[in-house]
Formats: structure tokens, C-alpha cells, sequence
């Protein structure tokens, strides 16, 4: 991601400047910005899943299969979900496109831990069909896929990710719902409080939450 430093000096010649995330706003600096983020459908088409259904917990990953998405993480805590709950399914939904780093794609689609499936035409719709969405990324400007899953009721668990690391150490935390881990989250369902966390140390942002 960009800062103000490697901008494109004609940027600022701009009359506005729009910021996809409070995150890439920060990054551009002293570049003035508006944060305006992208559309999310509050009521996606109904999809069926690529799987077949069955009586455990689903705990998903939707995007791109890439290094900076940290999916090989979700891959490696599949055993510790398991155990925690007992008959859930760990399933990877999605393909990398840009051929970004194919070892990397080969060792997350080819792995026991997982089931995979390739990129769905209606992500949003199919949501609903996750118990819950993780999204391990080590570096992220907004997360759309965490949007779309709450606004279908989903729970999600994620990283803060690179920009909100504290002390170099990467802190994990829940976006919303969740008893502290995948196997946990299904009671936000039920009615559960949410949870929100700043996504901003200040300015505009200081108030927005993932």
C-alpha cells in the first residue's frame, strides 16, 4: 500500500481524494482523503453451497489464496478446531488468480486439514452457509469479506492485521460474536452481543470499526 511520501505527485492536485478504508487513509499521510467504502449487500441472492451440507459447524475462509491473506494459518489451526469442536469442517473457498506465489496456493488446496473449493460466483449469498468467516490476513485495507458476512448474521474472527500491530507483536482479535474461538462463535446467532474495535488510532477514523 501506498503513503503520502510515494504518492504520485499530481494527486494532489486532486479537488477530493477517496479512501477505499480508514486504513489505506492513514497510509496516505498528509494527503487529505474522504473514507468512503465499498458497497456491501445487505440481502444477497440465496446460494447453494459447493458442499454438501451436514449436521457440524463450518468454519470458512472466502478470498484469495496468497501469502498476505495468512490462509495457510486457518490451514494449520484446522487440528485445534477439531478438537474444540468436535465434527466441524474447515473449508477454504476460493483461488489466486494473480499466481502471486503457487507453492504457497498448492500447500493450502493440497492440505488434508482443509476442504477446498474454488471461487463461488455469489460470495455474499454464501455466507450464510458458514458457521463462521475467518480472515487470518497479515495485512488488510478493509476486509470486504468480513462486511458481508455480518451483514447476513455470520460471526467472523480476524487479524487487525500489519497497520495495528502494537509492540511488533501481531494481535489477534474478534471483528464480532465468538466465544474466543471458531468452534465458539455459532451463539451470535442466538442473539449475542457484537463486538466492534477501533479501526483508527484517531482522526476521522478513531470511531470506525471493522
Amino acid at each position: 500500500m501506498t503513503s503520502s511520501r510515494a504518492c504520485p505527485g499530481f494527486w494532489r492536485l486532486a479537488d477530493v481524494v477517496l479512501a477505499a478504508s480508514c486504513a489505506v487513509a492513514e497510509r496516505l499521510g498528509s494527503l487529505s482523503s474522504h473514507v468512503v467504502y465499498g458497497p456491501v449487500d445487505a440481502d444477497p441472492p440465496t446460494v447453494a453451497p459447493p458442499w454438501r451440507p451436514d449436521d457440524g459447524p463450518v468454519v470458512g475462509f472466502v478470498g484469495r489464496i496468497e501469502p498476505r491473506k495468512g490462509t495457510l494459518d486457518l490451514v494449520r489451526a484446522a487440528p485445534v478446531i477439531r478438537a474444540g469442536a468436535p465434527g466441524a469442517r474447515v473449508m477454504v473457498v476460493g483461488d489466486d488468480p494473480y499466481r502471486s506465489d503457487p507453492a504457497y496456493t498448492a500447500a493450502v488446496i493440497g492440505s488434508p486439514e482443509i476442504e477446498h473449493h474454488g471461487w463461488v460466483a455469489n460470495a455474499p449469498g454464501l455466507m450464510r452457509h458458514l458457521d463462521v468467516l475467518v480472515l487470518p490476513s497479515y495485512d488488510e485495507p478493509f476486509g470486504t469479506v468480513l462486511a458481508e458476512a455480518m451483514a447476513v448474521g455470520t460471526p467472523v474472527v480476524a487479524t487487525r492485521g500489519r497497520r495495528a500491530r502494537r509492540g511488533g507483536r501481531r494481535r489477534r482479535h474478534r471483528a464480532a460474536g465468538g466465544a474466543g474461538r471458531p468452534g465458539g462463535a455459532r451463539d451470535r446467532r442466538a442473539g449475542g452481543p457484537a463486538r466492534t474495535r477501533p479501526h483508527g488510532r484517531g482522526g476521522p477514523c478513531a470511531g470506525a470499526t471493522v
